[in-house]
Order: structure tokens, then sequence, then C-alpha cells
């Protein structure tokens, strides 16, 4: 299991230089369960704010699919 605290830099999350296998997801994703569930989005403040935007389909999972979509830059949508 991975750290009980996800420790991202503030601001990381869609400034990561590549998506598909994202730095910033795999840390959020504590559990490597392919997904961020609201617990793991919890330990980071920025993720927990952001968690109702990304889950796109509400299913109280963010996939990766879904943290591409909700954190990309504009210039890479």
């Amino acid at each position: 299991m991975g750290p009980p605290n996800a420790v991202v830099p503030p601001g990381a999350i869609g400034n990561s230089p590549r998506f598909g296998g994202s730095p910033v997801f795999e840390t959020l994703d504590a559990n490597r369960d392919g997904y961020v569930n609201a617990r793991e989005a919890n330990a980071n403040r920025e993720a927990s704010l952001a968690f109702t935007r990304a889950d796109i389909d509400h299913d109280g999972s963010i996939w990766e699919s879904e943290f591409r979509a909700a954190f990309a830059s504009p210039t890479s949508r």
C-alpha cells in the first residue's frame, strides 16, 4: 500500500510533463488499483478540492482518463 499522505507538490496537478502513466496520478493512486478514490484524493488538498470536477462519470472514482481530461492544460486538449 502507498503512503498514507500522498505528497504532490502544490500546483503539480495539470502541470505534469506527461500523461498516460502520469507521475501525479500514480502518486495519488496510493494503493495502485488504477483509480483514485475520495480517500486517496483527500490526502492531497488540491486533488481533494478538484475531486468532484474530475469525477466526470460520478462513480466516486477518478480513472486516469478522467484525470487527464480534468487536469490537462488547455493547449493539450
